[in-house]
């Protein structure tokens, strides 16, 4: 049905930000990450996972319409579908606006709290993931409203919900909100006091009239969604639903942080030919995350080439800038460090329509929808028209999502907590990426690297992808307590490899000593020091 789109021409230039004032190039050429070749045969595993009859909430991901969009809602007309289907002979919208489906079909990377659901997902399949509604939700709304100093956002609480329960106990209403500053928000006039980073304001009971949210400092504020929950349970405890599905004591009113979130303030400004992409950085416990800039050919739908960020946690704001030349696709990364050029310029743009898409990424996963952020015009006579940009975008994501939960204890001071295999289906002389997630438990690590071997039963080794953690730019030595790394590794399958079962071993060792440190899982010591992952090449 769909294929993957592959970088058209250049390479991805990653100019990686090391700290304050150090600054390296990486150019690598990738695959551009897309929608998977084996979505339609498993989105007919809908029909059996869904019951008949169910609502189902469909996402809006420019990542997953068209097409393979129209597929999910066949493979669901035996359900009530929710949200956006849109191909290429139709577009449909249905659901009130505070509805919430007692499933939800998302993107297989997508955010499921902006949506009202809680992970992890109850299947995988292709693109999509599906997600049960939480009991407790009764209605939610997306609301992404990015709001200045002095705005207010007015919440209606009379969104009605197909599925809404009248329910006699107690409500509660639960605001998702996100800030790269220090900032004080007024809810119905109560001051409620946010530090930078992402964060659940709780409000318990419910207010019965609409509920008005003033933002109160110089930092834009992100409030991006608002849900009514009515589950409680003894000693007046109520189940949050956040990464972690936290139970906490709920009081009047609550914050709760939000760990492993990226939020990404993006703004662009022209000056004739030349776009300066200007981007605020918070990602203080979990990464490195990509921000990459790639431009389409908004008609004919080819990619151009890619410039991207690969940025490192760090506890403060970062900042930094890309200039961009759109007359021969020269890019300059600039920082407290200076300038450095980056590759993937783009050459021979043909006449037409073009938008630069700024998307953020765990590893190879997108862990937002891309937003376009500026645009640009080519005349038939090779001149440069119509210019636009996006002056201010405030977005935040979670960035751990892994496929596999698989809490491992390597050594005695770092955990993995899963992984994710792409393509789902792996085939002899195609490349697999392997998406690890890491959390360290303690400071001042030694120096590690990572072993990743595929072998057969047998034992005989057919690839390998051995080396230290997040491309080398978060090495163990810098890791601190309670930090996630996100560990995306690729390797190349053989072209005569058989098809069959196959394993993965994953491990750490010492450098360079090469000592392998104790991998421990469900209490139990595992041969070799390394977990196994079983894996099937298909023909």
């Amino acid at each position: 049905m769909a294929r993957r789109s592959s970088l058209v021409v250049g390479a991805l230039g990653l100019c990686v930000l090391m700290g304050a004032n150090q600054l390296r190039v990486v150019v690598a050429h990738i695959e551009r990450p897309g929608l998977y070749p084996d979505d339609a045969p498993a989105l007919l595993e809908l029909r059996t996972l869904v019951p008949s009859g169910s609502t189902v909430t469909m996402t809006s991901d420019k990542r997953v319409r068209g097409v393979i969009n129209g597929f999910a809602a066949y493979a669901l007309d035996h359900a009530i579908v929710w949200g956006h289907v849109r191909t290429g002979y139709a577009e449909s919208r249905a659901g009130d606006s505070g509805a919430i489906g007692a499933y939800g079909l998302l993107h297989a990377f997508e955010d499921p709290l902006l949506w009202g659901y809680t992970y992890p997902p109850i299947w995988r399949g292709g693109s999509y993931a599906l997600y049960r509604r939480p009991p407790e939700t009764q209605k939610h709304l997306r609301l992404l409203n990015v709001l200045e100093s002095g705005e207010v956002l007015v919440v209606p609480v009379n969104a009605e919900s197909s599925e809404a329960e009248t329910d006699t106990g107690s409500h509660t209403l639960r605001l998702m909100v996100a800030t790269l500053a220090p900032a004080t928000v007024e809810v119905n006039d109560a001051p409620i006091s946010l530090m930078p980073g992402r964060r659940i304001i709780t409000l318990h009971p419910a207010p019965s009239q609409d509920v008005a949210i003033r933002h109160i400092g110089a930092a834009p504020l992100l409030v991006e969604t608002a849900t009514w929950l009515t589950h409680t349970v003894p000693g007046g405890q109520m189940s949050v639903a956040s990464n972690h599905n936290v139970r906490a004591p709920i009081p009047e009113m609550t914050v709760q942080p939000m760990t492993n979130s990226a939020i990404v303030q993006a703004s662009a400004v022209a000056s004739g030919a030349v776009i300066t992409t200007t981007l605020e950085t918070l990602l203080s416990e979990a990464g490195p995350v990509r921000a990459a800039l790639d431009i389409w050919d908004v008609e004919r739908g080819i990619q151009y080439g890619w410039y991207g960020l690969l940025i490192v946690p760090d506890s403060e704001v970062q900042r930094f800038s890309m200039v961009l030349s759109l007359a021969d696709g020269q890019m300059q990364c600039v920082s407290a460090g200076g300038e450095t050029p980056i590759g993937a310029y783009f050459v021979g743009l043909k006449p037409g329509r073009y938008t630069a898409r700024l998307s953020l990424a765990a590893g190879t996963q997108m862990i937002n929808e891309p937003i376009d952020l500026f645009g640009f015009e080519i005349t038939s006579d090779r001149a440069i028209a119509g210019v636009w940009v996006r002056e201010k975008q405030l977005q935040a994501g979670s960035v751990i999502n892994p496929a596999t939960i698989s809490v491992t204890r390597i050594g005695r001071d770092i955990a993995l907590l899963g992984y994710t295999i792409m393509p789902p289906r792996l085939r002899a002389g195609g490349a697999a990426d392997l998406i690890l997630w890491w959390r360290s438990l303690n400071d001042n690590l030694d120096e590690r690297s990572v072993l990743i071997h595929l072998i057969d039963a047998a034992g005989n080794k057919y690839a390998q992808a051995d080396g230290p953690p997040a491309e080398g730019v978060l090495p163990t030595s810098r890791w601190r307590a309670g930090l996630t790394v996100v560990d995306a590794r690729q390797f190349r399958l053989p072209a005569d490899l058989p098809p069959g079962d196959y394993t993965l071993l994953v491990g750490m060792y010492r450098w360079p000593s090469l000592e392998r440190l104790p991998t421990v899982q469900n209490n139990t010591l595992l041969p070799g020091a390394v977990i196994r992952i079983p894996v099937r090449i298909e023909a």
